[in-house]
């Protein structure tokens, strides 16, 4: 898998379609939690935001940089994620990094990238940063952290010689009133793109 990228989204995006392992994240006590953090009295679970994530060591190239859930999930702006290492999340490991407070500024401008990159980054990255205190938790098995759609985070390297593994589901708010405006339409692994909904948010290349 590790020289293989191809062969482990084909197993990754298997694995997902298993009623076995969707029922990880599908228990009545994970909608309990969402209808309290997001004040609705209707949930929705995002289809295609859930699984695990697999970051191998020293790799750069995967490495996400700051960024919102939303832009690349859709669904609805008010929605948040679960988070979870499979693996004691230590410093060398490279644990996520937060911004919090971030999220009340609301939906953050981005760009396209370079030539024939698409991945939509936040404009103006470097500043937005500095205007918050990161906070890099180093987790136990069985820790969570669960977060706005819209709190800024990235990844960090990967120093270890072992694969970082986590694991994470979304939950959006179905009353809320731009979900509601195009259907709850999923992100970018439905076919969907952030810019066909939110054209006043791109900067073009």
């Amino acid at each position: 898998l590790k020289e293989d990228r191809n062969l482990a989204r084909i197993i990754y995006d298997s694995v997902k379609k298993l009623p076995r392992f969707s029922a990880l994240v599908n228990d009545f006590r994970n909608r309990d939690v969402a209808s309290v953090l997001l004040n609705t009295d209707f949930p929705g679970f995002a289809l295609r935001g859930y699984g695990a994530r697999m970051d191998f060591p020293k790799d750069t190239y995967h490495k996400t940089p700051l960024h919102q859930d939303y832009i690349a999930q859709l669904c609805s702006p008010r929605g948040i994620v679960f988070w979870s290492p499979l693996r004691k999340m230590s410093r060398s490991l490279g644990p996520i990094v937060l911004y919090p407070g971030s999220h009340k500024a609301g939906i953050y401008p981005v760009k396209k990238g370079e030539k024939n990159d698409n991945y939509l980054k936040i404009k103006d990255s470097k500043l937005i940063e500095s205007k918050y205190q990161s906070f890099s938790p180093e987790l136990e098995l069985g820790d969570m952290i669960i977060l706005d759609y819209l709190m800024l985070h990235k990844s960090s390297l990967n120093t270890s010689d072992k694969t970082r593994w986590s694991f994470l589901f979304r939950y959006f708010d179905f009353n809320e009133p731009i979900g509601k405006s195009y259907g709850w339409r999923g992100g970018d692994l439905e076919g969907n793109s952030f810019e066909e909904f939110h054209k006043d948010y791109v900067i073009p290349k």
